[in-house]
């Protein structure tokens, strides 16, 4: 077991950020240097913490089953974790809410290929034995727009289904694996680069 991923399980949000930027991924998830979150990441917390509660801005959004329902599963010797907006056991039913300004954000195409529903599908396939096939997804899309200095809600929202198979979770299997024998080999890199700074210990 790598000890980074005892002490700080493997997320999507960890393996998009490495996507993103392997310098940000190394400053976040090694050093442990924590960027301030942006206007646009506060708001969809800010929604999404408030979707199927009374206070909801998008009161006809009202998904069925646990917010924020939690997924840990050890997998070829890693932690994996998620947290998945609302899912419904009984009914096999799972939600993801996103906002942004970018109302062209979201395509059923770019959900169908989503990877953050492919991990929590994989999730709920190492720790409930539930077979992706069974499950149906939900990305509901929340435009955000500026008023004055601030982000708010401006309207409703927009529902795509869509749904993942047990090759989709073979090929995510295999891009994790990759993923971190790329990280191995860039933390490796980076430790041994002149004047670089030593990493902590994983917190």
């Amino acid at each position: 077991m790598k000890k980074r991923f005892r002490d700080r399980p493997l997320s999507y949000s960890q393996l998009a950020s490495w996507d993103y930027s392997k310098e940000d991924w190394y400053d976040n998830y090694v050093l442990g240097k924590r960027k301030p979150p942006t206007a646009e990441m506060r708001i969809g917390t800010v929604v999404g913490d408030k979707i199927g509660t009374p206070d909801s801005p998008i009161p006809d959004l009202n998904p069925p089953g646990v917010k924020e329902y939690p997924l840990k599963a050890e997998w070829e010797n890693i932690f994996l974790t998620g947290y998945i907006d609302h899912f419904c056991p009984d009914m096999l039913e799972l939600h993801e809410n996103k906002t942004s300004p970018n109302k062209k954000r979201w395509t059923q195409s770019k959900v169908d290929k989503h990877d953050q529903l492919t991990m929590y599908a994989l999730l709920l396939h190492l720790k409930e034995g539930i077979e992706p096939e069974d499950i149906t997804m939900y990305l509901n899309f929340i435009p955000v727009c500026l008023t004055g200095v601030t982000l708010n809600v401006c309207g409703g929202y927009r529902q795509f289904e869509t749904k993942r198979t047990k090759q989709d979770l073979v090929r995510y299997q295999q891009y994790i694996r990759d993923t971190i024998e790329q990280m191995d080999e860039y933390i490796r890199s980076r430790e041994l680069s002149p004047g670089a700074p030593k990493p902590p210990a994983f917190k």
